[in-house]
């Protein structure tokens, strides 16, 4: 089967059209039209090039969304230009159209997050009274717990969403790295449980990866959108 119609590749072209859906709602649709048709020629010519290479589906899929993710800044820089260039209807906090069982899936996992930060403060604290090697570790949990807590308060107010959610995917991400290194590195509990899955530091990394996802998708359904149709200069 060839990359261009592979189910990988299929996910990956539905997730990219999603998100320029999403970054161009509110335009004038013949700005947003036009960027969809950029973009749809841009994954036929993607997906040809993989074909005529041999690329597999997987790796298709990798490039494209990789290549979306990076490009996030630059989408969101674009909306701003053209709602510069188009005039400007007031810009409002919207999320109303989010389903609730994100939002609760994502202020729950938040806070889980921030009370194993604590903790794990707690338990570095009292290793720390016995042996100062936990010293650094514990300063750092605390750090990071606080960056959960602020994150976690962010994220429950309408007008902040959007930017404690992607607070959020970096403390997760730091909240992961310590727990690697404090299981890798201090723990003599579970340690030797451990030892039985050597691949569980992937399973780390992997959920940290689901919480960022989880978060990038709150902070695009409360991305700043007009609240009134944009009308351009001919329709005035």
């Amino acid at each position: 089967m060839s990359a261009s119609r592979s189910i990988e590749y299929r996910r990956a072209a539905q997730w990219s059209r999603w998100w320029a859906t999403r970054y161009t709602r509110g335009l004038p649709p013949e700005v947003a039209n036009e960027r969809l048709d950029e973009l749809a020629a841009d994954l036929h010519d993607h997906s040809a090039h993989a074909d005529a290479t041999g690329m597999t589906g997987r790796a298709l899929a990798v490039a494209i969304v990789s290549r979306s993710l990076r490009g996030v800044p630059a989408d969101l820089a674009w909306r701003a230009a053209q709602r510069r260039v188009v005039g400007g209807a007031r810009i409002a906090f919207s999320g109303r159209h989010l389903p609730v069982t994100l939002l609760v899936i994502a202020i729950t996992a938040s806070a889980l997050f921030a009370i194993g930060g604590m903790l794990m403060s707690l338990t570095l604290a009292s290793q720390t009274l016995r042996d100062q090697q936990y010293a650094e570790v514990l300063a750092l949990t605390i750090v990071v717990s606080i960056a959960l807590v602020c994150g976690l308060a962010l994220l429950a107010r309408r007008i902040t969403r959007s930017i404690g959610a992607l607070w959020l995917i970096g403390a997760v991400f730091g909240m992961g790295h310590l727990v690697i290194h404090y299981l890798t590195h201090y723990d003599t509990v579970l340690t030797p449980l451990l030892a039985r899955l050597p691949d569980w530091p992937s399973f780390v990394v992997a959920e940290s990866i689901g919480a960022a996802l989880l978060y990038l998708a709150v902070a695009v359904w409360w991305l700043p959108i007009s609240s009134t149709p944009i009308e351009t200069e001919d329709a005035r």
